[in-house]
């Protein structure tokens, strides 16, 4: 009995780390697919896309691999009571769920690579494969307020209200960006600091009406003192 226990606990913890592996996997493919994706979208344009499926596709791999894991649990389980037949035939349902799994992981990827908020130069779009809904500020008054604040633990929060309601948080967003706005703006893909600096210049200089609300201008000075960015940002106010 304990020998059945101690088997059936380490086919739990492998089948954990197996599980955890395929989502890390599905996690590294995917990355790859949106930047391969998000590239071809913009060109040589200076852009990034703030992907908004990201977690949803990471959930969805790990819901898959489960499944598969299951089915895993029940085929050993089936081996080990002896009952050949049914072990045989849920080791073909093993393999059709782990090709399933892959497919419709690597299938995912590709609606997550193409669902994403395109930021721009002078636009701020939704994008679902096409785009469907865009924000300018430019030759349009889309943008109603501009929000930049930093929390007691020094988070920064950069955030766009359009006229409509619909909302976009700049920093901290899980980002894919060109070569030519990795440039233009000194940033990596999780920096967005110098492009919310760039939009709020915009803002500032647009021919309507644009609402600011900083929050929180000490806090920035107090943790943000030796960034240059932020204090370039802070003297331009």
């Amino acid at each position: 009995m304990n020998k059945s226990n101690n088997k059936g606990c380490f086919s739990g913890v492998l089948g954990t780390l197996l599980v955890a592996l395929g989502v890390v996997i599905y996690a590294l493919i995917s990355s790859q697919v949106s930047k391969m994706l998000v590239r071809s979208h913009f060109g040589g344009d200076a852009a990034c896309a703030l992907l908004t499926l990201t977690l949803a596709g990471y959930g969805v791999a790990f819901v898959l691999y489960e499944v598969v894991f299951v089915i895993w649990q029940f085929k050993l389980s089936a081996e080990a009571s002896g009952r050949g037949d049914t072990a045989g035939k849920l080791k073909q349902v093993l393999r059709i769920a782990f090709a399933v799994a892959i497919c419709l992981s690597l299938l995912f990827s590709v609606v997550v690579g193409n669902t994403f908020v395109s930021c721009r130069e002078d636009s701020i779009s939704k994008v679902c494969f096409v785009e469907t809904r865009e924000y300018r500020w430019d030759t349009r008054g889309d943008v109603l307020r501009y929000t930049f604040a930093c929390d007691e633990g020094g988070g920064l929060t950069f955030t766009v209200t359009m006229k409509d309601g619909e909302k976009f948080e700049i920093l901290g967003g899980v980002t894919s960006a060109t070569g030519t706005f990795k440039e233009d703006y000194r940033t990596n893909e999780f920096g967005m600091l110098a492009y919310a600096a760039h939009l709020s210049e915009q803002f500032d200089g647009s021919d309507y009406i644009i609402e600011k609300k900083l929050v929180g201008v000490e806090l920035m000075e107090k943790y943000y003192s030796k960034d240059e960015i932020l204090q370039a940002y802070l003297n331009m106010m």
